[in-house]
């Protein structure tokens, strides 16, 4: 059975960030089926120590940068619903990858059009959107 929301993470050496990114998507409060892909674009950094503890699959792209992840990342999703998350980015747990769906904040396969609020780390939250 595939799940219902495939969280895609583009990742080049990014150590930094990394834990505290994928634990915030790992920890959701849902009944949400949901896959974690780390699509990496060879770290040397010890990044993908850290996506072995999270991530349900972890991919290796051949092509590099954030867009090159994301698609990269889609090309192997099993969900019915994408969620694009960057490396400097918090999901707020008491959200939850239901609430997302129902306000229609994830993309849905062949759509092209992503809302949502997340908090970037070291700042504030911002809301986003991006086509």
């Amino acid at each position: 059975m595939h799940p219902e929301i495939s969280v895609i993470v583009p990742v080049l050496n990014e150590g930094r960030y990394l834990e505290r990114t994928l634990a915030s998507t790992a920890n959701q409060n849902t009944n949400t089926s949901y896959e974690l892909i780390v699509a990496d674009s060879e770290s040397t950094d010890g990044s993908m120590s850290i996506a072995e503890r999270y991530a349900d699959v972890i991919i290796q792209c051949e092509e590099k940068g954030i867009g090159a992840g994301r698609h990269c990342g889609a090309k192997h999703a099993g969900g019915r619903h994408l969620v694009f998350i960057d490396i400097d980015r918090l999901l707020h747990a008491h959200g939850g990858y239901q609430l997302l769906i129902r306000r229609g904040i994830v993309l849905r396969r062949h759509k092209s059009f992503l809302l949502g609020t997340m908090t970037v780390l070291g700042g504030q939250e911002k809301g986003v959107a991006g086509a």
